[in-house]
């Protein structure tokens, strides 16, 4: 009988666990990133360090892009007017930068991981 509850206990344990996580990873916002035809705004997002993050690029120029991060590792491509999410590994504390590679002239965006 004892065994009987304290599996029980550890399933509910359980379930709330995967019921908190699931509710903090779903209202995690993006932050959001306009690319315009001078760059991204804004240019400097800073976030803690080693922790997980959300990027929506808004691309507001008539031109397709391609949003891309060497040390962030993603390469997206966002049509002329249109959006895209990009999740994130934790990245390490420094400055990380990202860019339109159709246009690397432009000037670049940079997230600061402290």
């Amino acid at each position: 009988m004892r065994y009987r509850f304290a599996n029980r206990a550890i399933a509910c344990a359980i379930a709330a666990l995967v019921l908190s996580t699931s509710a903090s990873l779903a209202s995690d916002a993006a932050i959001e990133v306009s690319l315009t035809d001078a760059g991204f705004e804004p240019a400097q997002i800073s976030l803690p360090a080693d922790t997980p993050f959300t990027l929506r690029f808004r691309n507001q120029t008539r031109m397709p892009a391609e949003v891309e991060s060497r040390d962030m590792r993603f390469e997206k491509l966002v049509a002329a007017g249109g959006e895209i999410v990009v999740k994130v590994r934790p990245v390490g504390a420094g400055t990380h930068e990202f860019y339109n590679e159709f246009k690397e002239d432009t000037v670049r965006g940079s997230v600061v991981a402290q």
